[in-house]
């Protein structure tokens, strides 16, 4: 498995981040970049942040986090930030449980799975035991 560091920077993620910095950009924070290097200002917070090894990056997980960091820095800040900054405001990635997945979640896909396998095993003339079914016509002929 190749580290994300070495891969290449997610289109999602790179146009949110992007997105993000015009935002701050149109707000004439003190510091802010020059015109003519802000596209070299957004390449830079990319790559370093995509870069991080603090976690890997997932659109559906992340982006909304992404999103709430850069409003909690236009919100509180008159400086134009650091990445330090948005690591500083960037919310904790939410923990899976059970109220976001349906508490049965995984008694119901459990379900599927074994009524799946058993339809599998049917159409390959075979009981839930794997024992052949006699006469099905593409039950395993045995020597």
């Amino acid at each position: 498995m190749t580290s994300q560091a070495s891969s290449q920077v997610d289109p999602w993620f790179k146009s949110l981040i992007e997105t993000c910095l015009a935002t701050l950009y149109l707000l004439n924070l003190d510091g802010c970049p020059a015109a003519d290097s802000v596209g070299k200002t957004a390449q830079l917070w990319v790559r370093l942040l995509w870069d991080k090894p603090r976690s890997g990056w997932h659109e559906q997980a992340d982006g909304p986090r992404i999103r709430k960091a850069f409003a909690a820095i236009a919100e509180t800040r008159t400086r134009w930030p650091s990445p330090a900054v948005f690591w500083d405001v960037l919310p904790k990635r939410a923990e899976p449980s059970a109220t976001l997945i349906g508490a049965g979640f995984g008694r119901e896909r459990e379900r599927e799975a074994l009524a799946c396998r058993q339809r599998w095993l049917h159409d390959l003339g075979r009981e839930n035991s794997g024992d052949i079914i006699p006469g099905h016509p593409n039950a395993p002929v045995e020597a």
